[in-house]
């Protein structure tokens, strides 16, 4: 049975976030990082091509990922987290319940149509004003491709991305708010990916994941949710096929009409269940106790120039998206 004493230092410790600037530091570490390992290993690859006509353009990108993910995502932030005892608490790094984790199974699946859908009507939109539109990655060709892109693609990116956004960044933007803690995680969520074409997507699930972060009381119901929304859409496209959502979805009334219903369908189901899990965690979820009012004291400025730094990084990528969009690049 633990202590009074633990219980205490345990209630205390709620309070130890990380600091704005830590916080900054780690999205403009994370974007800048970004681009620069992916332009290495890139370059990396080719040299050793052109020299000795290797090539290991695959596997250096399998590499970029890897070293992207768990080097600047989640060693900065657990590496912080080890030196600062407490800060763990505000993180929500703790067990999660056996049947909310369950549940967030099944809310990630539901997940899956309705990003389909939503990425549906994007595209549409994108294609309508005359926008370029990538292809989407390739699916996976056999079972050992599958294995490794749901390690690469879906077990990395949920626990590194989940310990960024929704343990570091908004255990610290906690201290200005619940509310805003939540819009920035999942505004720098959507900017990491640097994709004006998964954009609406990426905000949907950065506001997701953070609310039900924030309703569970545990990091990890995110890492599961993460972990699985991601494998569920990388399986699809294995069974399906990369573009099944644009093969079905077409500019013509049927198929428009179609993706409607199943916009209607998919986003009530969603929404249903995320009222389900506000009211199961309710039940089963002892609710922790946070600041009692928001710190509403300016930022240092060698926080916002950090801040800065990073949004101007995440916006020139932004920018570069548009461009080839457009056409231009």
């Amino acid at each position: 049975m633990q202590s009074a004493d633990f219980e205490e230092d345990l209630y205390k410790n709620w309070f130890r976030r990380p600091t704005l600037f830590a916080a900054c530091a780690w999205f403009l570490q994370a974007v800048a990082g970004r681009i620069i390992i992916r332009l290495a290993m890139r370059e990396f690859s080719l040299g050793l091509m052109l020299r000795f006509g290797v090539d290991i353009r695959v596997q250096a990108a399998a590499a970029a990922d890897f070293l992207f993910q768990a080097g600047l995502l989640a060693l900065p932030v657990a590496n912080y987290a080890r030196n600062h005892p407490g800060v763990e608490q505000s993180m929500r790094v703790r067990a999660p319940h056996p049947v909310v984790a369950g549940y967030a199974v099944g809310l990630a699946v539901a997940a899956v149509p309705l990003c389909g859908c939503v990425s549906g009507w994007w595209t549409l939109l994108i294609r309508s004003v005359g926008g370029a539109v990538e292809s989407a990655s390739a699916a996976p060709a056999t079972a050992a491709g599958l294995c490794g892109m749901l390690l690469l693609q879906a077990v990395l990116p949920g626990l590194c991305e989940e310990t960024l956004f929704r343990g570091g960044l908004m255990g610290a933007w906690e201290r200005r708010g619940a509310e805003r803690a939540l819009v920035i995680s999942s505004l720098a969520f959507a900017g990491l990916h640097g994709s004006v074409q998964g954009l609406p997507v990426h905000l949907l699930l950065g506001f997701s994941l953070g609310w039900i972060v924030m309703k569970s009381g545990s990091l990890w119901i995110g890492v599961i949710f993460h972990i699985v929304y991601n494998s569920a859409a990388i399986i699809t496209s294995y069974l399906f096929g990369s573009e099944i959502g644009m093969n079905i979805y077409t500019l013509s009334q049927p198929a428009t009409t179609l993706l409607i219903a199943d916009t209607v369908a998919s986003g009530a189901l969603f929404g249903l269940l995320l009222i389900g899990l506000k009211a199961l965690c309710g039940r089963l979820v002892p609710r922790a106790e946070g600041p009692k009012r928001p710190d509403l004291t300016p930022m240092e400025p060698m926080d916002l120039v950090v801040l800065a730094a990073g949004v101007v990084t995440v916006m020139i990528g932004y920018l570069e998206d548009i461009l080839k969009i457009c056409g231009v690049l």
